[in-house]
């Protein structure tokens, strides 16, 4: 009896240690400033017919059914009030307007996109007047399962990717309604690819390690030093590409290797290597720029988990510049392809 007592007193102690360290909600928020009057923003985000243009969840089935309810309390609205659909990897799911006045400079939702979080989340979305222009201010919340609450980070982190995606599809979408021919925005779009073994390739590297600077700024230095140790004998015969050890965007903790293909290599300071890449690999094809880049590793982390995969942490994340400013002037024309090791 005394034995059963301390178990139970220690379960206790734990499940409170638990509910300490771990916290059952979570929170994003993410911002944007658009070139658009706020009359035209707001009428569109009102009309959840557009929604399907910028929400992230339909990324990953292109497919998807979606269907529209015009229905609230038992009565007929104009514009729909639920937007729902139904896939094979994104399952079932549904966005519900809550009714708010023709002239708020707010909009309420709740969704249910189980696939992506365990419980309802709500999507608040908050315009705010600025001239000529629009501010649009997203804000994310849900509650966590206690049994699920050590995922609580993870959680936070995918809904403030999940929002930023959101603003620069949303943005893309709005911009359609502008006046100006100069508009500059952000349309990064994403292509899955066939899951393959990538094999083997002979390649001039060098070795690169980030954690406190930018690692486009280190990576640009690696570069322009590997292709000052090539000298202008040895032209690139292929991509570029970043094989990464260790990618900790959390820490900002980055290492691994800047490499390019090479062929008959005249003689220089470096020497080719064989690049063996064993191993499984989920591959997405990126194009936008590279300021993006790391929603790109969002999309397919997300759609590793869809698909029951695990990353498998023996072999390297590989980036692959298809096209970049050595290509084009156009960081909006970058290609770059990335690869994810599963298992």
């Amino acid at each position: 009896m005394l034995l059963g007592f301390l178990f139970i007193i220690v379960l206790a102690c734990l499940a409170i240690g638990y509910s300490y360290l771990f916290k059952g909600r979570f929170f994003a928020r993410q911002s944007l400033v658009i070139d658009l009057p706020f009359d035209v923003v707001s009428e569109n985000l009102k009309d959840l017919s557009n929604w399907p243009q910028w929400i992230p969840w339909l990324l990953f089935e292109a497919d998807t059914k979606v269907h529209y309810d015009y229905s609230h309390a038992g009565e007929t609205t104009l514009l729909p009030s639920c937007l729902s659909w139904k896939g094979k990897l994104i399952k079932e799911g549904y966005i519900l307007m809550e009714p708010a006045r023709s002239s708020a400079s707010y909009c309420h939702a709740v969704i249910e996109a189980n696939a992506f979080y365990p419980r309802d989340v709500f999507l608040s979305i908050d315009l705010t007047k600025q001239g000529s222009h629009t501010g649009i201010n997203l804000q994310l919340t849900g509650s966590v399962p206690f049994l699920l609450r050590y995922k609580t980070a993870l959680l936070k982190i995918r809904a403030n990717k999940d929002l930023e995606l959101s603003l620069l599809r949303l943005n893309a979408h709005l911009v359609q309604y502008s006046q100006r021919t100069d508009y500059e925005f952000a349309n990064p779009s994403y292509t899955f690819l066939e899951t393959t073994q990538l094999g083997h390739f002979d390649a001039v590297t060098r070795p690169f390690e980030a954690k406190d600077q930018s690692i486009s700024q280190k990576m640009e230095q690696g570069f322009h030093d590997l292709f000052t140790a090539l000298g202008p004998q040895n032209p690139i015969a292929g991509h570029r590409f970043a094989l990464y050890s260790k990618a900790d965007p959390i820490h900002h903790d980055f290492d691994g290797i800047l490499g390019a293909l090479v062929q008959n290599v005249e003689p220089c300071d470096l020497h080719p290597e064989r690049i063996t890449l064993n191993g499984t690999y989920l591959q997405l094809l990126y194009h936008g720029s590279y300021q993006h880049l790391s929603l790109a590793w969002h999309v397919i982390h997300n759609m590793m988990r869809l698909q029951g995969h695990r990353p498998d942490k023996k072999h390297p994340s590989i980036e692959i510049y298809e096209m970049g400013p050595g290509q084009t002037n156009s960081p909006k024309e970058y290609v770059t392809k990335v690869c994810l090791p599963i298992k």
